[in-house]
């Protein structure tokens, strides 16, 4: 007990720790804060276990692509949207794990790489699973219908014409 207060009051006065995997010297601040660890901070530093977080997820999504986004919701995950158990897992599966705008896959290059939940925000019902790209669409334009067929309207505009619509000085 007294090797790990002495530990504790090094780190705290020294204000250095060695990461337990690339095993660099670094401030303690480089290091997640551990309530259960006897110096208050992570074993690895910050980089070293976000690294071994991504290793995680990805070997998790792997395994179980469905599960690993239940798993996800159940903890939270879902940014907001409260969801009943399953209910992902169902949309993802009607959905074939695909865009219900688009018809796409998530891109690999997001960082949740997670279709993102569409809810029509007045009601909170769930419309179905979007990627990225849809989404933010979709929310750039507020859900306006008129927004959207505007657009629908100028880029049809612009198609079957040779010159622009808006002239340029």
């Amino acid at each position: 007990m007294e090797d790990m207060e002495n530990r504790s009051a090094q780190v705290r006065l020294v204000g250095l720790k060695t990461c337990s995997t690339c095993k660099d010297q670094l401030h303690f601040t480089a290091f997640y804060s551990n309530a259960a660890r006897s110096d208050g901070r992570n074993q690895n530093c910050k980089k070293c276990f976000r690294e071994k977080q991504k290793v995680y997820c990805a070997r998790r999504k792997q395994r179980d692509p469905v599960g690993y986004h239940d798993w996800r919701i159940r903890n939270g995950k879902t940014r907001g949207v409260k969801l009943e158990p399953g209910l992902y897992s169902r949309l993802y599966a009607a959905q074939a794990g695909l865009c219900a705008v688009c018809g796409n896959p998530e891109p690999p290059h997001r960082r949740s790489a997670m279709l993102s939940v569409d809810h029509d925000h007045i009601t909170g019902k769930v419309r179905g699973l979007l990627c990225s790209n849809c989404n933010f669409a979709l929310g750039h334009v507020k859900d306006s219908i008129e927004i959207l067929a505007a657009l629908i309207k100028y880029l049809e505009t612009c198609r079957t014409t040779s010159d622009s619509p808006v002239s340029i000085l």
